[in-house]
């Protein structure tokens, strides 16, 4: 321990020894008047050793002491460190918590504007359905007169075109007969080939044959109305547009 004093610190102290010792034998050689002989170099050495051994042991627990505040001062700046950095993550934590209950917040806002944005369209929606209630009704009913007058036209015209077809009908059943003014037109009879000489008796006067039945299963052509037959029929027209056609009709028969 001696090691850790100073040079310049030693020789101070040993000064200050022997200085003290020489007052000290001063003293007492004054109270007792008698001739005294100075210490020796080997009592200043035992003296001064004893000295350094002692302030050796103070120093010894002045450095053990101050060691053992040194060790908890350490302990107490870790412990200070583990806590502050808790506290930094507690507020962390509750800085993250803030940010969510904010965004928790807007979010409710959000929520409440959205509910109240819904609770305005439906009112208004009821009052447009309420303002429309009567318009509908009023369509409902225009739709229903409409409709009505619709099918009353229409069937005022089936109940027309059905009365048009019975009185074509009722036309096609009653016999030829002459129009007013009008001479009916028969076809000319026609002698046979061969004539009466030959023995093939001669044809009773032209009557409209009736019409071949149409069938499925048949593989030859259907007898058609001449067009002479044709115009024969009483209720129509001897116009060019129906000329041409029955003639047509008539050439494609005689060719088949």
């Amino acid at each position: 321990m001696s090691g850790s004093i100073p040079a310049a610190k030693r020789r101070q102290i040993r000064r200050g020894v022997f200085h003290r010792q020489r007052l000290l034998a001063v003293r007492l050689s004054r109270h007792t008047h008698h001739t005294t002989y100075a210490p020796t170099a080997r009592s200043y050495s035992g003296e001064a050793r004893r000295r350094f051994i002692r302030q050796n042991r103070e120093l010894a627990k002045a450095n053990f002491s101050q060691s053992l505040r040194i060790r908890s001062l350490e302990l107490e700046v870790s412990r200070l460190l583990s806590d502050n950095l808790r506290i930094r993550n507690l507020e962390l934590e509750v800085s993250r918590l803030l940010s969510d209950n904010l965004r928790i917040r807007n979010l409710e806002l959000e929520v409440s504007r959205l509910l109240s944005d819904n609770l305005e369209l439906r009112e208004k929606a009821f009052r447009l359905e309420s303002d429309l209630r009567p318009e509908k009704r009023d369509l409902g009913q225009a739709k229903r007169q409409v409709s009505g007058h619709v099918v009353q036209r229409i069937k005022q015209e089936l109940q027309a075109k059905l009365a048009e077809l019975s009185r074509l009908v009722s036309g096609l059943d009653d016999p030829a007969r002459p129009q007013d003014g009008e001479i009916a037109q028969m076809p000319s009879e026609r002698p046979p080939p061969g004539g009466p000489q030959d023995g093939v008796p001669a044809k009773m006067p032209y009557e409209r044959p009736p019409l071949d039945g149409q069938y499925e299963d048949k593989h030859y052509p259907s007898r058609t109305l001449g067009a002479d037959e044709i115009q024969a029929i009483p209720g129509i027209e001897q116009t060019e547009h129906f000329q041409q056609p029955a003639k047509e009709t008539f050439r494609l028969a005689a060719a088949s």
